[in-house]
């Protein structure tokens, strides 16, 4: 099954909660790289973020509870660091760093929303790797039905 498949038969917030995942910490990348220029850090971030956003276009059921809390330590910490630049006359790297808050706090909003939660618990076919929700119930009322 192609990419593009997989990714259209996904619900609608399971995929904004991917797409705003993916672009939250390519901000949170970005961020690091260009403004404090740590490659070290942004190594580390790198492959952070590559782990989680697969983990969860996976599906792992570990995973939506590890983007939560790198979400939430990442939010805590763009907080505190945006009041110290806002407080430094540093308005222009407090502001990049709320645009990174705001991203990774609605990713957070569709990663806790129920449809979401439920996609991560729906049992996957093996011929049939993301089939959207409602299927399992067709499939076990024709399977009854023979």
């Amino acid at each position: 099954m192609q990419l593009a498949d997989q990714i259209r038969r996904m619900p609608a917030d399971f995929r904004n909660a991917l797409l705003y995942l993916a672009a939250g910490w390519s901000s949170l990348l970005l961020t690091v790289h260009f403004l404090f220029k740590d490659r070290v850090l942004t190594v580390k971030l790198l492959v952070s973020a590559v782990i989680i956003c697969f983990s969860v276009f996976q599906r792992r059921k570990w995973a939506k509870w590890l983007a939560l809390f790198c979400n939430a330590i990442v939010i805590l910490y763009g907080s505190f660091y945006a009041y110290l630049f806002l407080h430094g006359n540093m308005e222009v790297y407090a502001f990049v760093l709320a645009i990174n808050i705001l991203i990774l706090g609605i990713a957070s909003y569709y990663l806790l929303l129920k449809s979401t939660g439920q996609y991560f618990i729906a049992p996957e076919k093996p011929d049939d790797h993301m089939a959207p929700l409602g299927h399992e119930k067709a499939d076990k009322e024709n399977s009854k039905r023979k």
